[in-house]
């Protein structure tokens, strides 16, 4: 076995580039010192490996030879790259010439030349592409650590505020405003929270193979401190590739072209992250930069809810009656309590940011305060000026996606807002109950 590797540093990573020389004699133990070889080298220490070599293996005619290199390449995570002949006679045209690479996505080109000099085998001359490999800059998306999360500190910093200086009477909006603001602050201290960048959500991924990836993960950066682990780093990095490699196939042999499944497949693999495809406008003219998108859909939703009656001014509004607001409509600690206690952990987030699982892991100490603002709100005849506010999202209905008519807006609001309209209705039908009753 003729073998020369040299390791190369770069910004993209460590790049091996070895050659390889096996004469036409080779034993079938030529294989098995090159897995050898290999098992030192195709490590996680390495994020690029390639390999140049006369292999005197034909592998466009399968033989048993072609079998042997094609297992030590499928044991090593290693891509035979597809060239031209490179050794052509009067009698026959073989591929003896390989290029193999555990990175066949930054080779964007591998074509054979003419021979050089004296030598009867073509050349083969191959392009890498390190800029496929940079992930092109996507909208990062902020998680909470809950499992890391001190709630006991959370409820001790809760309780200790001073409701003098977050409610102001008769000012429901500046009071919330106020409250939202010093929560928050206290959930920062208490939870840990990361930025992780936009997920590409390939539908081939499955949780068999996430567990593998974890592990492989865990496994590499304990290697960097025992370097013992490599091997096994690099067994559990070969069956993430070969797992991944079995779940698309798989998942493209059984795919048909009209289910939905297909065009969430091309979306992963454009690096696409938004859920809408492109849009055609009323004059025929394609929108596909998410900005346009988003202007398109809220003229088109804006038009929907748009009528010909004038907005009401400040005159035309009823004064709110002098007289306090009757203490059955009054919301008391205990409803409040029960109605965050009922929240869903999963309920999305409006505009403020704050989860049902802030929420509810601090329900004893915020309980008092969110039951003031409500019956501010509910004495006042006003409501939080930010409650008014909403997430649009614009939910797909049947037809051709690429029509802006084809979509309806739900609207995120903030979760305590939904908290109050469920008191408010509690006591709409309670008090139908008790007309029917009469």
């Amino acid at each position: 076995l003729e073998f020369l590797a040299i390791s190369v540093s770069s910004p993209f990573g460590q790049f091996v580039v070895s050659i390889l020389y096996s004469p036409p004699s080779s034993p079938v133990s030529f294989f098995d010192n090159l897995s050898l070889v290999l098992e030192d080298l195709c490590t996680p220490l390495y994020s690029h490996f390639f390999i140049f070599g006369d292999f005197n293996v034909d592998v466009s005619v399968p033989g048993y030879l072609c079998n042997y290199l094609y297992n030590v390449a499928n044991l090593h995570a290693l891509t035979i790259i597809p060239t031209g002949h490179t050794r052509v006679t009067s009698s026959c045209a073989t591929t003896i010439d390989l290029m193999l690479t555990t990175s066949p996505e930054l080779v964007k080109n591998c074509q054979t030349i003419p021979p050089i000099g004296t030598s009867d085998h073509n050349g083969i001359i191959s392009v890498v592409s390190l800029l496929t490999h940079t992930v092109a800059s996507q909208p990062s998306r902020k998680i909470w650590r809950y499992s890391h999360a001190n709630f006991s500190l959370a409820n001790e910093l809760l309780s200790n505020l001073n409701p003098s200086h977050i409610l102001v009477d008769g000012d429901p909006s500046t009071s919330w405003n106020n409250w939202c603001n010093a929560f928050l602050d206290v959930m920062h201290k208490c939870i840990p929270n990361a930025s992780l960048p936009s997920r590409r959500n390939l539908p081939w991924l499955s949780k068999r193979i996430i567990q593998l990836m974890r592990k492989r993960n865990t496994l590499f950066r304990r290697s960097k401190v025992c370097p013992s682990l490599i091997p096994k780093c690099k067994k559990v990095r070969n069956a993430v590739t070969n797992a991944l490699r079995a779940s698309k196939n798989n998942f493209f042999a059984t795919l048909k072209p009209s289910r939905k499944d297909f065009w969430k497949a091309i979306n992963s693999l454009n690096g696409s992250v938004s859920s809408i495809p492109t849009l055609i406008n009323s004059d025929g003219s394609p929108v596909s930069s998410p900005a346009s998108k988003a202007t398109l859909l809220n003229l088109r939703f804006s038009q929907n809810f748009n009528t010909s009656t004038p907005p009401l001014t400040t005159a035309d509004i009823l004064p709110i009656p002098p007289y306090p607001c009757p203490e059955n409509i009054l919301c008391s600690e205990e409803k409040t309590y029960h109605l965050i206690c009922s929240l869903n952990d999963n309920k999305a987030m409006g505009l403020d940011k704050i989860s049902a699982r802030m929420l509810k892991e601090t329900v004893s100490s915020i309980t008092p305060m969110i039951t003031a603002i409500f019956n501010m709100s509910l004495s006042t005849g006003t409501c939080p000026d930010s409650w008014k506010s909403s997430l649009i999202v614009p939910i797909p209905t049947s037809g051709d996606s690429s029509n802006p008519g084809n979509y309806r807006p739900i609207s995120l609001l903030p979760i305590v807002s939904k908290l109050l309209e469920k008191h408010i209705c509690d006591l709409l039908c309670e008090h139908l109950d008790i007309s029917d009753q009469q």
